[in-house]
């Protein structure tokens, strides 16, 4: 074992969890089709959005911070098999699932503590995200989202 080097890697593999690529692909371009989607080389408009995606999520920017995600977060809350959408509010990031009027809200700083020692304010239903709150202890565990 002193000669010897180990690496391991991992690639957050995915695996299909629904039959047909078009039940499982979702096209963010049809979904946001109103919009000016920014085109890589392409200058960029003053009304662009672009997309950022990787195999489990993607990203919607309001690439001028009109003050939209609001309202791009409703046009992917209307798509059931977008299991969360999150946008920021001022100092709050908000959260809510497809199907539900029920928001989370967390913001840094505050007196909740998180297992990597981060301090939090939270407001709402913290099942959304997959929080558990132990309001005795004022600590913060996750359980669907721990990233």
């Amino acid at each position: 074992m002193e000669e010897n080097i180990f690496i391991l890697l991992g690639d957050h593999g995915q695996v299909q969890l629904v039959a047909g690529e078009e039940q499982a692909g979702i096209d963010l371009e049809k979904l946001y089709a109103d919009y000016d989607i920014h085109r890589l080389g392409e200058p960029v408009s003053e009304s662009a959005i672009a997309f950022g995606v990787n195999g489990r999520m993607s990203y919607v920017y309001d690439v001028h911070n009109s003050e939209q995600p609001s309202r791009l977060a409703e046009l992917a809350l209307q798509d059931e098999r977008i299991a969360l959408a999150a946008w920021l509010e001022k100092d709050w990031v908000v959260t809510q699932r497809p199907g539900s009027n029920q928001v989370f809200r967390f913001s840094p700083g505050g007196p909740l503590t998180d297992i990597y020692g981060q301090r939090w304010t939270l407001r709402g239903d913290g099942h959304i995200v997959g929080v558990k709150l132990d309001q005795q202890k004022k600590n913060i565990s996750y359980t669907d989202y721990p990233e």
